[in-house]
């Protein structure tokens, strides 16, 4: 108890400097974007601790695909535009997840020995080269080590989709989703349906009531649908899909001229709250059928059904997307006032959901450490007292982790653009 009181103040007092110093950054673009991670990040933790069984990870390449297109300058299809945004991206996941894997690799051993962790970490590109370059979700589970942490599988997926997303955002824009709103949702409609097929073909073809990646044998060759970057591609390219849609002038409120006659300005601004308030009430809509359906499987306890059992698939390959893109929709919509919202947009919310890709990274070590992990288990195995234990650790890691690593890391990567690509430029 004691143990845990200090570790409990310990994190406490991390946050409370981390939103000091976080005090006068410039908010985020989309706030309710950056608070949804937050939000996420903590429900795939609840996940791995078995509060809850329904999976997070597809909506976080959702957010990602989202994130990615809306902030695009158009510039990344360019051969110079293209390295650019590769060295932002890997300087933006890879040290932060080197370090981790380095204390993955040798367990407690990394603790006690800092001399050992710095030799794992200098080593790793040649004793473990799928471990470095994020490799996991390209091959079998059974060929490489590190099975105790296969939630990696994200960090692989989303560098593969990340990789694609000029050329992704390219083609789609060519087809015209970025000003048709027909063939935005036509297109939308495709990605979902691919993940239906998906679902539907693990639920008539598996067989092992083990295997929780539905692996399959193609070409001789194993593909997880579960965590392969194929498979999941249509749930990045939804993100994608849902920023061309909020770029639209068709979904963006009406803007009255300075010439426009009272009536027409009296008008306008109903059809703008009209609509402000529609989007307000889905996205409540859509956030409480989100729990609902967490609380549901959970009562059902839809991880005894094992893992092709529908419950399981359908929360494992994401099905409930569609409420996901409307809660991000009225996340990121301007006139939108939910409450959903407005708790998402709060500052310290926002603030922890920057930490997000930490906590994202050390929640599986530190739950494990501390003996809270259940992964595909149907009940928690440890106390609330433990299991807030272990949320405190792993945010004052990610908080850490977003401090002591990723920024400086971003910095580098600023000094780097600088001098590597001002050919670009002129």
């Amino acid at each position: 108890m004691l143990v845990a009181l200090v570790t409990t103040a310990t994190a406490i007092v991390g946050l409370l400097l981390h939103f000091r110093s976080c005090s006068q950054t410039k908010p985020s673009l989309i706030a309710g974007w950056t608070g949804f991670r937050a939000a996420l990040a903590f429900w795939i933790f609840s996940e791995h601790i078995a509060v809850q069984p329904v999976a997070g990870g597809g909506s976080f390449l959702l957010l990602s695909g989202a994130i990615l297109a809306h902030t695009d300058k158009g510039t990344s299809t360019t051969y110079y535009g293209y390295a650019q945004f590769c060295l932002q991206r890997a300087f933006r996941i890879f040290p932060a997840y080197w370090v981790f894997e380095a204390f993955d690799i040798n367990g407690a051993e990394s603790w006690k020995d800092p001399m050992l962790l710095l030799k794992t970490f200098v080593t790793m590109p040649i004793q473990h080269p799928i471990r470095f370059f994020a490799t996991q979700s390209w091959i079998s589970h059974s060929d490489h080590p590190g099975n105790d942490h296969d939630h990696l599988w994200f960090v692989s997926t989303v560098v593969a989709c990340y990789a694609a997303f000029p050329w992704i955002n390219m083609c789609l824009k060519r087809l015209g989703t970025d000003c048709s709103l027909a063939r935005c949702t036509l297109a939308a409609g495709c990605c979902y349906s691919m993940q239906l097929a998906e679902a539907f073909y693990i639920v008539h073809t598996s067989s092992d009531h083990n295997d929780w990646t539905y692996t399959h044998s193609v070409a001789g060759l194993p593909f997880s649908i579960y965590d392969h970057p194929i498979a999941r591609l249509p749930q990045f390219v939804l993100g994608v899909l849902l920023a061309h849609m909020l770029k639209m002038p068709s979904v963006q409120p009406p803007v009255t001229s300075e010439e426009a006659s009272d009536t027409s300005e009296g008008h306008a601004a109903k059809l703008t709250e009209g609509k402000g308030l529609m989007v307000s009430i889905f996205t409540d809509l859509s956030a409480v059928l989100i729990v609902g359906c967490a609380v549901a499987g959970q009562l059902a306890n839809i991880n005894e059904q094992g893992p092709i059992g529908l419950g399981s698939v359908a929360s494992r390959m994401n099905l409930c997307t569609p409420l996901t893109i409307v809660l991000l929709f009225g996340l990121a919509y301007p006139d939108s006032n939910s409450f959903t919202k407005r708790l998402l947009s709060l500052p310290m919310v926002g603030l922890v959901g920057e930490a997000s890709y930490g906590v994202y990274l050390w929640q599986m070590l530190v739950t494990g450490e501390l003996g809270c992990k259940a992964v595909h288990g149907t009940s928690p195995k440890c106390s609330t007292l433990e299991i807030s234990l272990a949320y405190c650790c792993t945010l004052l890691i990610g908080i850490m982790s977003l401090h002591v690593i990723e920024k400086p890391s971003q910095q580098v990567e600023r000094w780097a653009v600088q001098r590597l690509f001002k050919r670009s430029r002129n």
